[in-house]
């Protein structure tokens, strides 16, 4: 005998499928299906991250996270902040341009807000550990999330 996913049986498109949004807590439980009741199968501990929302059901959001995983989150622990990520190890630059200076170098999975794309560049704002505030150009292609 053969049971359907929940996720199979109550995803349905919506006016909010496809829409980039973020982690509005620091902690958020993905459950394996849309409801409290579902066991939870990961815990996300980073405020902010973004997440491509690809169904809904009810007052639950399935979504997908930069790596593929795909799991529901409840609608009030999304926010339409937007925010990147950095796909892979990337340096910030002065301006939009490749031989322009770097201001700091990025490793992969960097939470970035973007301020305003020019010509395949992102200007982004950066928080490092020190709670400092970086703003630079990463080009659009090393982004995951939504840029403009």
């Amino acid at each position: 005998m053969s049971f359907l996913e929940p996720r199979d049986i109550f995803a349905k498109e919506s006016s909010t499928a496809r829409q980039f949004l973020c982690l509005r807590a620091s902690k958020v439980n993905f459950h394996v299906g849309p409801g409290l009741h579902y066991p939870v199968d990961w815990v996300v501990t980073y405020k902010h991250m973004p997440v491509l929302v690809v169904s809904s059901f009810g007052q639950w959001r399935r979504v997908k996270m930069f790596d593929g995983t795909v799991d529901w989150v409840h609608k009030s622990l999304l926010s339409t902040k937007k925010t990147c990520l950095t796909q892979r190890e990337v340096f910030l630059h002065a301006s939009f341009a490749k031989d322009s200076a770097h201001m700091a170098q990025l490793g992969p999975n960097v939470i970035v807000i973007p301020i305003k794309t020019k010509e395949r560049w992102v200007k982004v704002l950066v928080t490092t550990d020190d709670s400092d505030k970086l703003v630079g150009w990463v080009r659009v292609e090393d982004l995951w999330g939504e840029t403009g």
